[in-house]
């Protein structure tokens, strides 16, 4: 064999790894990429109270979706048992509505409570999936 063909030879070896090369790294990106787009856009629940003092104190139990898309409850349970602990005492179990509720960006959902008559820690167990994915 004579030097171009060797050349040509070594050249096209070293072609082929750059190419493999950049299409691994195209794919690398690419999935990157994907999991920051699915992180800036998926819905983020958040169960919080909030304590207004006008007369009394009022203490809410807030449910919001601070993501940037809708979250479809799909559960959302309680430790505590929070009958009788409502201030508007209408027979309705917000805790099972929470439950059922399509949440828009930035939505809230808000029960008042009567804290007093709550003794312990509560603890929420939450999932909700955006169009794609369960979480």
């Amino acid at each position: 064999m004579d030097i171009p063909v060797i050349v040509n030879i070594i050249l096209s070896i070293l072609s082929f790894f750059l190419a493999v090369t950049s299409i691994v790294i195209v794919v690398i990106t690419l999935q990157q990429n994907s999991k920051m787009i699915e992180s800036s856009t998926r819905p983020i629940m958040s169960v919080y109270t909030q304590t207004v003092i006008i007369n009394q104190p009022i203490t809410y139990l807030i449910v919001r979706n601070n993501g940037n898309s809708s979250a479809y409850m799909k559960k959302f349970d309680v430790d505590t048992d929070f009958t009788g602990c409502y201030f508007v005492q209408n027979n309705q179990n917000y805790i099972e509505e929470f439950s059922k509720c399509v949440f828009a960006p930035n939505q809230s959902r808000v029960c008042a409570l009567d804290v007093e008559k709550l003794d312990k820690i509560v603890h929420f167990t939450l999932e909700y999936s955006s169009c794609i994915k369960t979480y």
